[in-house]
């Protein structure tokens, strides 16, 4: 596949990882209000897992980037996860919901971008 081969102006695997990484970027936003866990340098860095989804919107027949997106994911849910505990462990939570909702915002979105991005990883690898 080649760039004359591209049919869209956009990669919409790339577009629903950017939704992700916004939902994501939300819920840094949403557990920082609620947390003393969440610093703002944890909205920074999913600010920048943002930027990133964003750039891959542009479509590409490069699997290079496609696999720095995905490591990117898994760092991303490497984070989420360590601020869960933070959290969890700050709280002194008893269930799930008593770490508030931010986080789960997060988990989610970072796991939408992770899976998307594997994908288009996956897609790019095989052209």
């Amino acid at each position: 596949m080649n760039a004359a081969e591209l049919k869209h102006r956009f990669n919409l695997v790339g577009v629903i990882a950017a939704v992700g990484a916004l939902i994501a970027l939300i819920g840094s936003v949403l557990a920082y209000t609620e947390n003393d866990s969440v610093t703002w340098f944890d909205i920074i860095v999913f600010a920048c897992v943002f930027m990133v989804a964003i750039s891959s919107i542009k479509p590409s027949v490069n699997p290079k980037s496609a696999l720095f997106n995905v490591f990117i994911g898994i760092l991303a849910i490497v984070i989420t996860a360590m601020l869960y505990v933070d959290i969890a462990d700050a709280v002194e939570a008893e269930n799930f919901v008593d770490v508030g909702y931010g986080i789960w915002l997060m988990f989610i979105g970072t796991f939408l971008y992770t899976i998307f991005c594997i994908s288009d990883f996956m897609f790019k690898y095989k052209q």
